[in-house]
């Protein structure tokens, strides 16, 4: 069963093979591992004790010169082939050339040497397959990550590429979940039409000022009960001219209030005074409201009240 590729590491993918070779998980199980190792060393070991203690003809020497190899090749072949197919996502001409490269290797240098030249070989491949399938990612993401990642591939950093792209996608994730709440709120606050070239243009933080502003001028015209009006005047003048509204609105009402207040007032007053103070009751309407003018010009009438009917209670 092949092993799963790392995408973070593609080099641990061989440490483990090679660290856990005897694992079920490979063609050779533990047992057949260990077995077959104890054999081979037992050969070793015996054919040295017989060969010190009786000497053997030429002939013999070579054949069992030629056993121990033979052996030792097997052995090797046996791990080779074994580390080949159990490495994955390598393309599998890519697979085949290597192993007919070290089946050769073992023929003409030793062991040791062989098996790590196709560690080497399978370290090189995983790699090129790591940064092609990082290249491919990239097409998929925007402009900005996309040069990133080409530019972590050509410095040979395929791992720091794949890091950025699952942080991107994980940036990703939490944008749209954003995106989704932010919507939720704009259809309570009735505005999802102006937070879509926002959101579309990926204006987040503008989108969520946007809402906001909403809501408190929605608060606002509900407690002057104007607040489908203020939202369509939204719709087509847009925020400052809605708020300017609101502030005309509750001037006017605060204005109209203050003179219901000095008019009910002067009605106090004795009847030969009440059409003087009528008339400058009248002549502080006229001023802007909230403005200095304003301000002195209803001192002098609240003055002129309180000398009329004598101060408040």
């Amino acid at each position: 069963m092949r092993k799963t590729f790392n995408y973070i590491d593609p080099v641990q993918t061989l440490k483990k093979f090679y660290k856990g070779m005897g694992s079920k998980s490979t063609p050779l199980n533990q047992f057949r591992f260990r077995l077959l190792l104890n054999v081979f060393l037992a050969l070793h070991v015996y054919l040295l004790i017989m060969h010190i203690r009786f000497p053997w003809p030429v002939e013999i020497a070579r054949f069992l010169i030629f056993t121990i190899w033979a052996f030792d090749a097997f052995f090797v072949a046996t791990i080779c082939v074994t580390g080949v197919y159990a490495v994955a996502d390598i393309p599998a001409a890519r697979r085949t050339k290597i192993l007919f490269q070290a089946l050769w290797r073992i023929y003409w240098q030793p062991p040791q040497t062989a098996l790590a030249s196709v560690r080497e070989a399978l370290t090189a491949a995983q790699q090129t397959h790591f940064e092609n399938r990082a290249l491919e990612i990239a097409r998929q993401k925007t402009p900005l990550i996309r040069r990133t990642i080409e530019r972590l591939v050509a410095e040979h950093k395929a791992g720091e590429a794949f890091l950025l792209i699952n942080k991107a996608d994980d940036d990703a994730k939490r944008n749209l979940r954003r995106i989704e709440e932010l919507y939720s709120r704009a259809r309570s606050a009735q505005c999802t039409y102006l937070i879509e070239d926002l959101l579309k243009k990926g204006k987040i933080e503008d989108a969520e000022h946007c809402i906001w502003r909403m809501t408190v001028l929605l608060a606002d015209a509900e407690r002057l009960g104007v607040k489908e009006e203020t939202a369509a005047f939204v719709r087509y003048n847009g925020f400052d001219a809605a708020e300017a509204q609101l502030r005309t609105i509750l001037q006017d009402r605060a204005k109209k209030l203050a003179h219901e207040t000095l008019a009910s007032r002067v009605t106090l007053a004795p009847v030969e005074k009440q059409g003087q103070l009528e008339r400058l009751v009248k002549e502080l309407l006229e001023i802007e409201f909230n403005s200095r003018d304003y301000r002195k010009a209803r001192y002098h009438v609240e003055r002129e009240i309180e000398e009329a009917i004598g101060p408040r209670e």
